[in-house]
């Protein structure tokens, strides 16, 4: 049986794997231009949906110092791994910097 992105134990779960990847500092609040589009999920995670094509917005501040195409690839591959382990396929996934905390 597969689980829905807005499954609250799968968000919870992709909230603590994004958290746990060095270099990033924290999730934040999407820009209001998002909040109009997509559902947000969680702070931080935005989900769009056109016409049958779902997009995944992850928005994070990044720690000063971190690789930035490193910290977003992770992210990437992390998310997806969870989503296929619930039999959820995504369109992308797409990764926002927000800022950089020292």
């Amino acid at each position: 049986m597969s689980r829905k992105i807005t499954d609250q134990n799968l968000i919870n779960e992709i909230v603590v794997a994004i958290l746990s990847i060095p270099g990033v500092g924290s999730l934040v609040n999407a820009p209001i231009k998002y909040s109009l589009t997509s559902k947000e999920l969680s702070k931080g995670i935005n989900l769009t949906n056109n016409n049958n094509n779902q997009s995944l917005d992850i928005f994070i501040t990044i720690i000063m110092q971190a690789k930035i195409p490193q910290v977003a690839f992770t992210i990437q591959e992390d998310v997806k791994a969870l989503l296929d382990k619930n039999n959820i396929t995504l369109n992308k996934i797409n990764i926002q910097i927000q800022g950089i905390e020292k």
